[in-house]
């Protein structure tokens, strides 16, 4: 112990630089060795060497209802509390969540209500007319559905499995009634069976095949299903258009996505469609885009309340046609009675890693780089911005994205971007003031002039929001396939990158619960010494999904973050 704490001490001492940034002092680090904690008052968590305060969390199973999925969380709508803001239409339940000073969770309301959300289309290959969707049911939830006037069975069965879960008994003591099961949590991952999804259109040609490149194919505008035929976006109603910061190089569109990974709200987000010349092209990031969506992304209210993501050619990306997702956070995978609830920005699997690897900062500290030591290789970029200063910090931090993003060449990659407070903030996200006493959100769901107050409560909380630092933190994963042999029918993307699994069948649900096995947290397993395992990822004691995202992990690590190192300490100097 006596080596590893004396090299700890004199990296500590000698790192930092004149030009800003801290090295390590090896050139090679060993994989898995924790080089201490950073301790950046704009650092929202510690992260500790690898075995400290090591647990480890035990497989189990749960179930949510549709109804338990779209009760209130902080800053939740509740049926007849406010028709003013609906435009005189009842509301039923659903999280807050505006980007760019747009009430996204109001035109998601207003869109189902409209049955905006729906969509008549043939699937399978052969063509059977269906009808799916989201819409209110009779309790005023969210529910998907599809309806076909074809008797086929997998249809049937869909519709079968759609209404056990809506009449589903809350199942948190890990039963093996798998059939109304539709989430399962390992530690701090999670699957969830999605069963309208697998009824989205067809993806673009070329994608979708496995490639091992992020380049996607020669875009072709006659074949871009967003552009043309009958699902082509101006189709569909534009949900906003978000173009008041003066930093954007582009006005952005948002749609709803017709194919929702979440029956609260799901859209797309994608640089304007009337600048066709600038903008009718595939899916790849320019540098003027990464810099967009940050400086969005800090614009999320409640703060951390949507999660935006990219999806590359060969990571999950289906459609070739420049665009990100956004939908709530947390999602409702991870909103389940079985967990601790967490606010957007802490729930997922990475958020809560808490060892690296190494890091650097950039430009005087106004930039974190972390690699974190999570199962596949991912990189944390982090900035904060005050209330009322410029917002220059977050130019840089999209600067460092883009040339991490450089870096990394043509390999698959997926990003996840949340915004959250400074690091000082209240942890109690669960309370709101209903006559100036801090009350918990649950106590104010069933008491409509309470709620009334407690939606003051949360408004005052949003000022809060806007007064204090505000931090961004991206995630970007560096992969090698697109898919794992854990889950072979299923494309891994940002949200499965981020510690979230949309599968498409029961069968996929259950082969993610493996044999029950424990995942280890917080400390992720470092495989390359001291393992009884070494070699052989089938005995490695971790769940499913962790082996899973360590499948599709790019190789050789170490050696990649070197070349971003690299390549970040010429965009410092």
């Amino acid at each position: 112990m006596i080596a590893p704490l004396c090299r700890w001490i004199l990296w500590t001492s000698l790192a930092r630089t004149a030009d800003g940034f801290v090295l390590s002092g090896i050139q090679h680090p060993p994989v898995g060795f924790l080089q201490g904690k950073r301790t950046s008052q704009r650092t929202h968590r510690h992260f500790s060497r690898l075995g400290e305060n090591a647990g480890s969390c035990k497989s189990t199973f749960s179930t949510t209802t549709l109804q338990q999925q779209a009760e209130p969380s902080v800053g939740s709508m509740n049926k007849n509390e406010d028709e003013d803001a609906f435009g005189g239409v009842a509301s039923p339940r659903i999280p807050l969540y505006d980007i760019g000073d747009v009430g996204l969770y109001k035109t998601w309301f207003k869109f189902v209500q409209d049955e905006k959300v729906v969509v008549d289309t043939t699937v399978y290959e052969e063509n059977i007319p269906v009808r799916y969707g989201v819409r209110a049911n009779s309790q005023d939830q969210f529910e998907e559905f599809v309806t076909s006037i074809s008797q086929d069975s997998r249809i049937q069965q869909m519709n079968e499995t759609l209404s056990r879960a809506a009449t589903a008994d809350v199942n948190t003591n890990g039963d093996d009634d798998h059939q109304n099961n539709l989430i399962f949590q390992d530690g701090p991952f999670a699957a969830q069976l999605l069963l309208i999804r697998t009824l989205r259109p067809r993806p673009s040609a070329g994608l979708g095949v496995g490639s091992p490149s992020s380049l996607p194919p020669p875009y072709n505008a006659e074949e871009d299903s967003f552009v043309t035929g009958p699902l082509r976006l101006t189709n569909r109603p534009r949900a906003a258009i978000l173009n008041d910061l003066p930093i954007l190089h582009s006005p952005w569109d948002v749609y709803h996505n017709i194919s929702p990974v979440d029956p609260r709200g799901h859209f797309l987000l994608l640089p304007t469609l009337q600048d066709k010349q600038k903008n009718w092209r595939g899916q790849t990031l320019l540098s003027e885009d990464i810099i967009d969506l940050v400086h969005l992304t800090s614009t999320v209210q409640p703060l951390g309340s949507l999660l935006v993501s990219f999806n590359s050619v060969g990571a999950g990306a289906s459609q070739n046609h420049i665009h990100c997702h956004a939908w709530p956070a947390p999602p409702i995978a991870l909103e389940t009675t079985t967990i601790p609830r967490k606010r957007g920005w802490e729930c997922y699997a990475v958020s809560q890693t808490r060892s690296m690897i190494d890091f650097v900062d950039l430009f005087d500290g106004q930039v974190e780089v972390t690699y974190l030591n999570y199962p596949c290789f991912c990189i944390e970029l982090s900035s904060s911005c005050a209330a009322g200063e410029d917002s220059n910090r977050f130019t840089l931090l999209g600067q460092a994205v883009s040339c991490v993003l450089d870096s990394i060449g043509d390999a698959p990659f997926n990003i996840g971007m949340v915004n959250r407070p400074s690091s000082n903030y209240d942890d109690d996200d669960d309370d709101v003031l209903v006559n100036d006493n801090l009350v918990h959100i649950s106590e104010t769901s069933d008491n409509d002039d309470d709620f009334a107050d407690a939606k003051g409560g949360i408004a005052e909380a949003e000022e809060d929001d806007e007064e204090n630092d505000i931090d961004v933190d991206v995630y970007i994963f560096v992969r090698s396939k697109e898919r794992s042999s854990i889950l072979p029918t299923s494309k891994l993307g940002a949200s499965e990158m981020m510690g979230v699994f949309h599968v498409s069948s029961l069968q996929d649900l259950l082969e993610l619960q493996g044999d029950g096995g424990q995942y280890d947290y917080p400390d992720f397993h470092d495989h390359s010494h001291d393992h009884d395992h070494e070699g052989d990822p089938d005995q490695v004691d971790e769940g499913r999904m962790a082996q899973a995202l360590r499948e599709v992990s790019y190789e050789p690590s170490i050696e990649l973050w070197e070349a971003i190192k690299e390549r970040l300490m010429e965009l410092n100097s």
